[in-house]
């Protein structure tokens, strides 16, 4: 337990490094009820959050969550916890002795609603200030920890946010599941209530190291989430285009008559995502990125359903060339008591919890080819600067530029499509044979 609430507080020195925060005013951004059957709880977020696992088993509830956690608005992790709260909190007092604290941590009893709060500022190096807050509860047989992490110069912005997810967050009963492992490469486990179904792969190409396309679904396919593979475009296009045409293309596969309901675009979200690309690459490349949700409607499986897609677009030349890179995440439930059942797809796509292992090996395999990468282009380029180009032309005046680096001491003879090809210095056979074919020598100038 120790060693997890510790994961919980350092979190951040982990993913990211110190970024200024941006001076802009907080969008307003609709709140919307987030149920988890297989973790069970139900919380009150911004819905332009998302929420994933971790290999631990919490859940954290971020903005671009699925890509890249942002900074600049407040990370939420539920935990279900084995002790009680007052042991819990106790751990995390013992190990906060050890941090770098800005003042003493604030500790918070509430014996009636069996909930012990416990605050305090980290200063963490390099990053700053950080608030961390954390509310061990008990409901019934149950405890469980929720909690925030916001730098401290943006409590005030986001403390109604805040104070709303730990006041919503409450247990609901688990809905049985078994915990099915991806069979190829052991890369993730996902959590499959009982008579659900999976089927997958690890998808590959030279921008995509590895990226989970899966399939779950249950009532005989009425109901389901999914991941599609990842589209690379020439261009950089916004997530609503794509929701208007490649995702309903993609989609029409399955749900021939499906048509596009609403979309959602997340302005806030592309901000955060621009803001932290924008730092780790030292500020050198221009990204852009565009989120949204599309809602669908069609007949599937003979009832009528509606299918949410989250469609994420980015832009960076780093990484993606000049075209955009698109990823699109969904769940479909029947319009049936779609309330419920679409909030039972959504836990079993948020709780694909990918293997450390398999992350930290797809990293250092990544690592390895950009180094290899960086080295070839150094090569190249100290070829390119220790080349020995001369001018020839031939003889009607047309200039050609030869790099004679390893062809020195040779005749040169250019042919009608303009390709030079060289000969030995002592090969005049060669060279007369070629001009009477009506290839021009070259002439150095």
């Amino acid at each position: 337990m120790t060693g997890k609430i510790a994961a919980l507080a350092f979190l951040l020195l982990l993913l990211v490094q110190a970024l200024p925060v941006p001076a802009r005013a907080q969008e307003e951004v609709k709140k919307h009820e987030w149920i988890d059957h297989l973790q069970g709880y139900r919380i009150t977020l911004p819905e332009d959050y998302e929420i994933t696992t971790n290999s631990s088993g919490e859940s954290h509830m971020t903005i671009n969550g699925r890509y890249i956690a942002s900074l600049f608005s407040p990370w939420f992790v539920f935990r279900n916890l084995k002790s009680s709260p007052g042991e819990a909190s106790r751990q995390l007092l013992s190990l906060l002795q050890s941090a770098k604290l800005k003042g003493a941590p604030v500790v918070t009893l509430s014996p009636l609603k069996e909930e012990t709060r416990v605050a305090a500022i980290l200063e963490l190096e390099g990053l700053g200030d950080f608030q961390g807050l954390w509310c061990f509860r008990r409901e019934g047989q149950r405890s469980y920890l929720i909690s925030s992490f916001v730098s401290a110069s943006l409590v005030s912005r986001y403390a109604a946010d805040i104070e709303t997810a730990f006041a919503t967050c409450t247990l609901l009963r688990h809905i049985p599941f078994s915990l099915f492992e991806e069979p190829t490469e052991k890369a993730y486990k996902i959590k499959l209530p009982r008579t659900w179904k999976w089927e997958g792969s690890i998808y590959r190409d030279n921008l995509v190291p590895g990226f989970f396309v899966l399939r779950a679904t249950a009532l005989d396919g009425a109901l389901g989430c999914f991941t599609a593979p990842p589209l690379h475009l020439p261009t950089m296009v916004s997530a609503e285009t794509i929701a208007n045409t490649a995702a309903l293309e993609y989609l029409k596969r399955f749900i021939p008559d499906i048509r596009l309901e609403s979309f959602t675009r997340y302005p806030r979200a592309e901000q955060e995502v621009r803001s932290t690309l924008k730092h780790l690459q030292a500020n050198t490349v221009e990204i852009t990125a565009s989120r949204g949700t599309a809602v669908y409607f069609g007949v599937y499986k003979g009832n009528p359903t509606r299918l949410r897609l989250d469609i994420a677009v980015e832009c960076c030349p780093m990484f993606f060339s000049t075209g955009g890179q698109v990823r699109m995440y969904g769940w479909w439930a029947p319009l049936v008591n779609y309330d419920n059942y679409s909030a039972l797809s959504q836990s079993v796509l948020g709780s694909v919890m990918a293997s450390r292992t398999w992350v930290e090996t797809t990293n250092r395999y990544v690592n390895e080819a950009y180094s290899y990468r960086q080295q070839t282009f150094e090569r190249v380029i100290a070829m390119r600067e220790a080349a020995k180009v001369e001018r020839y032309s031939d003889d009607f005046g047309n200039v050609v530029h030869i790099d004679t680096t390893s062809v020195e001491n040779s005749r040169f003879i250019r042919d009608r499509d303009g390709t030079v090809y060289y000969y030995d210095q002592g090969d005049a056979e060669g060279v007369e044979a070629a001009k009477k074919n009506g290839q021009a020598e070259l002439k150095p100038q």
